[in-house]
């Protein structure tokens, strides 16, 4: 990755003290966010876990034991890997595109208006994606629920199954979770990916 790059260009392209201490300023960039990262998710797990533990026993309830776990899990990990580099990302990119805008000026002003017409069109498809990526993000969230869920009762009740010899049900029955979470996160990384190459 180059973190500074459209402000000092990037390490492999320097030579001596210069590229050695943006390497090292990048290094301590990227540490110091992973820590932000690591601090947040921390301390929202430990709130989320003690909220949990408030709840009355109707609520607890009305929520599958694997979505509730889904949520201290797999949620927070989502939500720490918005954090650290993409924060820096976000906070690079008004630079980047204003510079990006200047020099397309400067080389072709009649070409630069004629892309910030087509631009708006490409937005409306660009949002309308990010939508359909946060309702399939809601369903792997759902799956992971669910596989969790299962996986927790059975193996609670492992004797039991095997006491039945339910095996092969239950197998089928996780299978078939795992099966659909497969489907699910894998086109949400499709369409994820397909809207970062717009």
């Amino acid at each position: 990755h180059t973190h500074i790059g459209f402000i000092a260009g990037s390490p492999e392209d320097m030579d001596g003290d210069t590229g050695a201490r943006l390497r090292a300023f990048q290094a301590a960039q990227t540490y110091v966010m992973s820590k932000f990262a690591f601090l947040v998710s921390r301390d929202l797990r430990e709130k989320l876990f003690g909220h949990l533990l408030r709840l009355s026993p109707a609520q607890l309830e009305t929520k599958t034991t694997g979505g509730l776990i889904s949520r201290v899990t797999w949620d927070v990990n989502v939500l720490e890997g918005c954090m650290g580099q993409p924060v820096v990302e976000l906070i690079q990119a008004p630079a980047t595109i204003t510079i990006t805008l200047v020099a397309m000026v400067a080389i072709n002003w009649k070409l630069t208006l004629t892309v910030l017409c087509v631009a708006p069109l490409l937005a409306l498809l660009i949002s309308a994606a990010g939508r359909k990526v946060r309702v399939l993000t809601n369903y792997v969230q759902d799956r992971v629920g669910g596989l969790n869920g299962d996986l927790t009762e059975t193996l609670s009740s492992a004797r039991v199954v095997q006491s039945f010899a339910r095996e092969p049900f239950e197998m089928e029955r996780v299978g078939k979770a795992n099966r659909a979470y497969f489907r699910d996160a894998l086109r949400s990384a499709w369409i994820a990916e397909s809207l970062s190459l717009s």
